[in-house]
């Protein structure tokens, strides 16, 4: 089976459960591992495997770690916000 090009469907669940922790400083460790058109992964990989990566110079197996930048908030672009007329409220006594 070749590789189908996905995000684990595993990870997006992680994601929306906050299992990861992406902050640059104490946050987890993750890393990008290379593999050649034999290895057999999709969306279903739930885990790191050596079956099929790659090797070579420059590279070693166990996938290399990538650089935690942290999370950060783009800036939002903002657009004028028509003026709305004041709603005015009474609160009545029973």
């Amino acid at each position: 089976m070749a590789i189908t090009q996905a995000m684990c469907t595993s990870f997006k669940a992680e994601l929306m459960l906050a299992v990861h922790d992406f902050r640059d400083t104490g946050g987890d460790t993750f890393k990008l591992a290379l593999y050649t058109s034999s290895a057999s992964i999709d969306a279903n990989t739930t885990a790191y495997t050596a079956s099929g990566e790659s090797s070579g110079t420059n590279y070693s197996a166990g996938g290399q770690a990538l650089t935690n930048a942290g999370v950060t908030l783009p800036t939002p672009t903002r657009q004028p916000v028509p003026v709305s007329p004041i709603l005015t409220m009474k609160l009545l006594a029973t």
